[in-house]
């Protein structure tokens, strides 16, 4: 099957058209001319009539109708459509028509080769194929309802702004869609977000300590209500536990120094004790007392008196010197090094041991004070010292604080989790003053609370990605968030969309105009050989047989009518016929019917001919309230943004010609719009067109015989056609500009040699 495009010569407008009905089943095209309808429904037509398919056109003049046909007569396929101009009902009689047809001897025509046709067919659409790719590549929406040049357009307008490198470096490209929904979507978001920003002015504020619940659950007044009752609240119960826990650890300290004071006293005595012992012993002893030793019995026995006394005043000294140092050892308070018992052979090491252990004592009592801190600071339940302070007093002061922290977890005032891990309680004291600095914090900030509980609120509400963009924007963009971030994503979107079949060299068109032409031509022969096989399928299905119409005034059945438009594909009717006579099917017998309509109530006709055909179109004239809001069906893409790239472009050339020169929007003799042109002010310039990519149509629609056609006219009126490639302009506009500016001088230098 042939591709709809072949059959169809069209203007962009009508092109775009044709697209669209395509794509529908029912379509409604408002605002037309007669001329333009006209010359719409003679090109569907054709290619209805080339693809097999059967038209019923309604009109409401009959004169519309004998227009039409001889339209049809150009294209020498009239013999295929059925005119009646007043017909309100369709009868019987239009039976007679039928047996007219079987009496004739049908011949078919001479036809050009199917091979011949076929392969100007592929070479037809493999040229169309080419262009279409390169025309859909700058045409085509890539961004909502803008094409790719338009959408470069409309970056350029805004392409100045400073944030959008560091947009760059902060965004994550692969977390977003990059349709046009989110974009809408986010440049909302960016409008709101900057102005309730603008109120904190900070991303790190204190208050988003509080918790989430408060902002999302919360009215402003109750919230804030809320919070500064809470916030006073625990601040006093921090305040209680605080001054509870000084008063323990003082305490605790208090009692650690009178405890080691006391040992100190003992030490110090027992030690004066000892060593007192050893100079009495020693005077009154002797070499013996001083060299004693603890020996077998034996040799014990061999002693003198005086011997023995020695040696059991030499064990009794050994004795408390065990006692004093096991006493020490025990309280674990500084480490000393003991002379080991057995390792004892004489007085001399204990004298030494006790002599350096009363200095140690009387050195450590001066830092006694350092210990006891110490020792406050490892203090738990368990190191405390039971003889000083029970442990379930140490235990309950840690239970106190965890419960005070649960509680405030439970409260939904902030918004981290507290849980204090700490083994000792100064850092478990020490974790909570961190925490009650926190609520102190958010105090002195509380007076910020209205305006940050708007912008808080706002952006709890945000996904990850919206909070990601507008913490980008906060961070880099001086200037209005939503230019930076439109700059930012239209950048993105260009980057992505931008086709490698863009245009870069002249489109084929004149190649594409001689095959069509040789086409064209060749449609004629083909439409009638195609309905000839299908007129002599009917004949022989009635052969030897002749349609009785006795009933002539009577409704066409289904049968009769299909068998009728086999022979008459094409039905024109001038008037609407009256309701019932058109049979009703559960399967369309039509594939087109076109409704020629100017009143207001086309979407009835729409329903009404549905069942009938496969498509529906009605043509409406545009209402008042149609004109007021410019709503229009098949509307034409957005062309303020292709403005823009052009108007960027013209910025581009006129250093070399000047502001006169290049106009915009200049609409010819013939109604032609060429986006900008280059007028000549003296005899020796030259006419320039520009062309977008090398075509005229700027939508996503044009018909590339029409191309052709409106482009060799302004070539035969010495115009100069210049193609502007947007690919080009986009990597280097000024360098664009500049070999398209060298361009037209050197065109103009060899005109007036």
């Amino acid at each position: 099957m042939m591709l709809r495009s072949s059959t169809i010569e069209l203007n962009p407008k009508q092109a775009q058209a044709w697209r669209i009905i395509l794509g529908q089943n029912q379509v409604e095209i408002k605002g037309w001319t007669t001329p333009e309808r006209l010359h719409f429904i003679e090109q569907l037509i054709l290619s209805a009539l080339i693809h097999g398919e059967k038209c019923l056109m309604l009109f409401n003049e009959a004169e519309l109708a004998t227009t039409l046909r001889g339209k049809l007569e150009e294209h020498q396929v009239a013999d295929f459509c059925a005119l009646h101009q007043n017909a309100t009902r369709l009868t019987k009689n239009l039976l007679r028509s039928i047996n007219a047809q079987n009496s004739l001897k049908q011949k078919s025509p001479k036809k050009t080769k199917a091979s011949d046709f076929e392969l100007n067919l592929d070479k037809l659409e493999r040229c169309r194929g080419r262009l279409n790719k390169m025309y859909q590549a700058v045409r085509k929406p890539v961004f909502g309802n803008l094409s790719w040049p338009a959408l470069l357009g409309l970056y350029w307008s805004n392409e100045a702004q400073p944030g959008k490198a560091l947009l760059n470096i902060s965004m994550i490209q692969d977390a977003y869609d990059f349709n046009y929904k989110e974009y809408q979507q986010l440049l909302l978001l960016t409008q709101e977000a900057q102005s309730l920003y603008q109120l904190v002015r900070r991303l790190d504020h204190p208050l988003q300590q509080l918790h989430p619940q408060i902002f999302l659950k919360k009215d402003g007044k109750t919230a804030q209500s809320f919070c500064q009752e809470k916030l006073r609240a625990y601040q006093a119960r921090f305040n209680t536990l605080s001054q509870k826990y000084k008063q323990r650890i003082e305490e605790y300290g208090r009692l650690l120094r009178q405890y080691f004071e006391q040992y100190t006293q003992e030490f110090l005595l027992e030690t004066d004790q000892l060593l007192d012992q050893i100079k009495d012993n020693t005077s009154k002893y002797g070499a013996p007392f001083l060299n004693a030793k603890l020996g077998k019995i034996k040799w014990y026995g061999s002693l003198s008196a005086q011997g023995k006394s020695a040696i059991g005043s030499y064990k009794q000294l050994i004795q408390n010197y065990g006692s004093l140092k096991k006493k020490f050892e025990g309280l674990g308070w500084f480490s000393f090094a003991w002379p080991a018992l057995e390792k004892i052979r004489s007085i001399a090491p204990v004298k030494l041991a006790l002599e350096s252990f009363e200095n140690t004592l009387k050195n450590s009592h001066l830092e006694l004070g350092q210990f006891v801190q110490e020792e406050q600071l490892r203090l738990n339940a368990k190191s405390v010292l039971p003889a000083l302070v029970p442990k379930i007093q140490i235990a309950e002061l840690e239970e106190e604080m965890d419960e005070l922290l649960a509680e405030l977890n439970t409260a939904e005032l902030l918004s981290l989790r507290l849980d204090n891990k700490m083994l000792t309680l100064n850092k478990r004291k020490q974790y909570l003053d961190q925490v009650q600095q926190k609520l102190a914090s958010l105090q002195q900030n509380m007076p910020d609370f209205a305006p940050f509980y708007d912008w808080q609120r706002f952006w709890l509400q945000r996904s990850v990605l919206e909070q990601n963009l507008l913490k980008a924007l906060a961070e880099n963009s001086q200037d209005p968030w939503p230019l930076s971030f439109q700059n930012w994503y239209m950048h993105q979107i260009l980057l992505q969309t931008k086709s490698i079949e863009a245009p870069l060299s002249v489109p084929p068109l004149k190649e594409y105009h001689q095959l069509s032409s040789q086409f064209k031509a060749q449609l004629p022969e083909q439409i009638n050989d195609l309905w000839l096989q299908r007129k002599l399928a009917v004949q022989k299905n009635f052969k030897g047989f002749k349609v009785q119409i006795e009933n002539e005034t009577e409704p066409l059945t289904q049968p009769e009518l299909e068998t009728y438009t086999e022979l008459f594909p094409i039905l024109c009717l001038g008037t609407e016929p009256e309701p019932g006579t058109i049979p009703q099917s559960t399967t369309a017998i039509f594939d087109w019917v076109l409704v020629w309509e100017n009143q207001e109530d086309s979407q009835n006709d729409l329903k009404k001919y549905a069942s009938l055909a496969k498509r529906v179109i009605v043509f409406r004239a545009p209402q008042k309230t149609d004109l007021n809001q410019g709503e229009e069906t098949l509307a034409p893409a957005p062309e303020k943004a292709m403005d823009l790239f052009w108007s960027k472009f013209q910025e581009g050339i006129h250093p070399y010609f000047g502001m006169d020169r290049p106009k915009q929007a200049v609409v010819l003799d013939n109604g032609l719009t060429l986006p900008l042109a280059l007028q000549k002010k003296q005899a020796m310039e030259q006419e320039i067109a520009f062309l977008g990519d090398g075509f005229l149509s700027q939508i996503d629609a044009t018909d590339y015989a029409w191309e052709w056609q409106q482009q060799d006219q302004l070539r035969q009126k010495t115009w100069e056609l210049i193609p502007v490639w947007s690919a080009a302009c986009w990597q280097n506009l000024t360098g664009e500009c500049r070999k398209i500016a060298a361009q037209i001088i050197g065109l103009e230098k060899q005109k007036n040699k």
